[in-house]
């Protein structure tokens, strides 16, 4: 059951990076993830900024739900030029594999730190199981 603290969050951070950033409570669910769109939609709205999804409090999800709007996100991104990163708890493993599969439409970072320092190159998104990236999958 979606809860206020599971729903998406967003606000914007200080410099350097200027990321704007979009906080996922502990539940995914096809609610959280329709307000996510509209969080994401109205933050694309406003500017070019990096956006960065915080996954890392995620412990259950509807896959299904999870991965359309994270898709969706993405498409979204890459049509207004916008840098879309997404931060996950590397230790959710079951909830990684539900919200990122093989997703390679955005960068995966291990932390909230790494993602929002993701413009500055302060650290190197992975593959989403762990691994850093191969060059030209970011």
């Amino acid at each position: 059951m979606t809860t206020d603290d599971d729903r998406p969050r967003s606000s914007t951070t200080t410099p350097p990076t200027g990321a704007r950033l979009l906080s996922v409570g502990a539940t995914l669910d096809a609610a959280v993830a329709a307000a996510l769109r509209r969080e994401m939609r109205a933050l694309l709205a406003r500017s070019a900024d990096p956006i960065v999804v915080d996954l890392t409090a995620v412990r259950a999800t509807d896959r299904t739900a999870a991965s359309e709007a994270l898709r969706d996100l993405a498409s979204e991104a890459g049509e207004a030029d916008v840098d879309l990163r997404v931060a996950r708890d590397p230790a959710a493993r079951e909830v990684n594999r539900a919200l990122l599969g093989d997703e390679r439409l955005f960068e995966v970072y291990p932390d909230l730190d790494a993602a929002l320092d993701g413009a500055t190159g302060a650290s190197a998104p992975d593959d989403g199981a762990g691994r850093p990236a191969a060059p030209g999958e970011r």
